[in-house]
């Protein structure tokens, strides 16, 4: 009631006004140029309408037609959490936030030796050259490769937006057989975030790949990791797969597979 109030109170004191109409609640008191305006002690804020926009390029759930400049709050988590408008002449919500729905995918550009041991001891462990070659490009500043040169660069992929994001990885593998009754060729598999001050930390599951065990017959035994994480990242976060070891019983050399490609795929959903 109080708001109604406030809200009438600001109309009859401004419909008066000679040049301009304006409205607002809780001040009867306008910064230059505002049709409407709320203001708070500081605590409060204003929630908008709220929309499950399953399609960002159909207007559904509104109806067909809507002015360009529509706002509205996406409350659909595939397609990404966050205020949309509607871009009449594209025909399709852009985000407010730039980042929101930006995505990128990765191959291996090497594989076999070439990319170097994956099963290495814990202490040590293994950064996977997984960023090399872009194989999706969002044309956006979000995502950057980091590092002295191009070998780090393809292990180090650093964030530019604090957020939510969601990463699917898919590793194939291959591991080097010796013949011996260790089942030694079990590599576990990580994401690693090092943030701006050089902290690291390993959010999300530990993941394995079990189908290489040792099966002694001179044969190269193959295997693949496969995981989806969503993870709250901060700017200037990097991130790298690393890979371990999982046990301490052998040393086998596991390869990314070149017959079976590698991917890493990340998106910002809110």
């Amino acid at each position: 009631m109080r708001s109604i109030l406030l809200i009438f109170l600001a109309l009859h004191f401004t419909d008066c006004h000679p040049l301009m109409a304006q409205a607002g609640i809780n001040t009867t008191h306008f910064s230059p140029g505002v049709a409407f305006e709320v203001t708070g002690d500081g605590t409060q804020g204003v929630i908008l309408t709220r929309s499950n926009i399953e399609d960002l390029n159909t207007e559904a759930p509104f109806p067909i037609g809507i002015e360009d400049g529509t706002l509205t709050f996406n409350t659909n988590t595939a397609s990404g959490l966050g205020y949309v408008w509607w871009d009449k002449p594209a025909h399709t919500w852009r985000y407010v936030d730039p980042y929101i729905g930006k995505k990128e995918l990765y191959g291996n550009p090497v594989a076999d030796g070439a990319a170097g041991d994956l099963n290495q001891d814990v202490s040590a462990g293994f950064k996977i050259p997984i960023f090399g070659n872009p194989e999706f490009n969002d044309n956006n500043n979000l995502y950057e490769t980091v590092g002295a040169n191009s070998t780090e660069q393809s292990k180090n992929l650093k964030i530019n937006a604090s957020g939510r994001y969601r990463i699917a990885v898919t590793l194939g593998l291959e591991a080097q057989e010796d013949n011996d009754l260790i089942d030694d060729n079990v590599v576990e598999i990580r994401l690693q975030i090092t943030d701006s001050l050089g902290n690291t930390t390993y959010p999300g599951s530990n993941q394995h790949s079990s189908e290489m065990d040792d099966n002694r017959n001179s044969e190269d035994d193959d295997g693949a990791v496969s995981f989806v994480e969503i993870i709250e990242l901060k700017k200037d976060d990097v991130i790298s797969l690393a890979s371990y070891r999982s046990n301490a019983s052998g040393d086998n050399i596991v390869w990314l597979n070149a017959s079976r490609p590698s991917s890493f795929y990340i998106i910002k959903i809110n």
